[in-house]
């Protein structure tokens, strides 16, 4: 949670220096996409210059837009415990996967972006890492959400 108020704090601080030239803006985005990359969080920073000159920072999925490398047996597992994970985090109702990003391709894992609808028009962000195990099957790490 705390680093919800930092981006935030960062966001604020973008929107009050001027225009993206601005090395303070360039800085606060930097250091969000550090803050994001450190935690794995899905999103980075951009800033653009706005109709009135200042800077406005915009948030954006990493990856590329592609089908799951899950197989159909895997994705419901995915999404079983996805599901848990947002009972956790106190939503409800029923999730539908409406997008996946492949962000990598390592050591013979992968490395994707899952993003959710929770039914209530709020879309969540879910990083999925998927390695093959050596007992069989496949390993998930599964962070969010985002």
């Amino acid at each position: 949670m705390l680093r919800s108020y930092y981006v935030v704090s960062l966001f604020l601080i973008g929107l009050m220096v001027g225009c993206a030239g601005n090395p303070t803006a360039e800085n606060a985005v930097r250091m969000a996409n550090e803050d994001a990359e450190r935690s794995g969080n899905p999103y980075r920073w951009v800033a653009k210059v706005g109709d009135n000159g200042t800077a406005i920072m915009r948030k954006r999925l990493i990856g590329t837009p592609a089908p799951t490398a899950a197989d159909p047996v895997l994705t419901d597992d995915v999404l079983a415990a996805i599901e848990k994970l947002e009972v956790q985090a106190g939503m409800s109702g029923k999730l539908q996967l409406i997008e996946t990003r492949r962000v990598s391709i390592e050591a013979g894992g992968v490395r994707e972006v899952w993003v959710i609808s929770r039914g209530n028009k709020n879309n969540a962000a879910y990083t999925v890492t998927m390695v093959p195990s050596p007992k069989g099957g496949v390993d998930l790490s599964i962070n969010g959400p985002w």
